[in-house]
Order: C-alpha cells, then structure tokens, then sequence
C-alpha cells in the first residue's frame, strides 16, 4: 500500500505537467515513506 501510495504521489508531484509544486527529491521521498510507515492501518 506505501508503494501504491508513494506511486500515486510521484505521479501528482512530479510528472503532472500543470504541477506548481516541486517535484520531490529524495529526502522528501523517503520522509513520505517514513510517515506512512508510522500508520500501518493506511
């Protein structure tokens, strides 16, 4: 599920052309997974 999760973020984060958001680097990325870790009922 954080794979599916992480996946769907990458997708409206980074590859959304329209996107004014930055794309995530690395850090934000692993901070995300992390976060998600700590709710394992997600």
């Amino acid at each position: 599920m954080v794979d599916r999760l992480e996946r769907i973020l990458r997708l409206l984060l980074t590859r959304h052309p329209e996107s004014d958001l930055q794309p995530l680097n690395d850090v934000e990325i692993e901070r995300l997974r992390n976060r998600f870790r700590a709710f394992p009922s997600i």
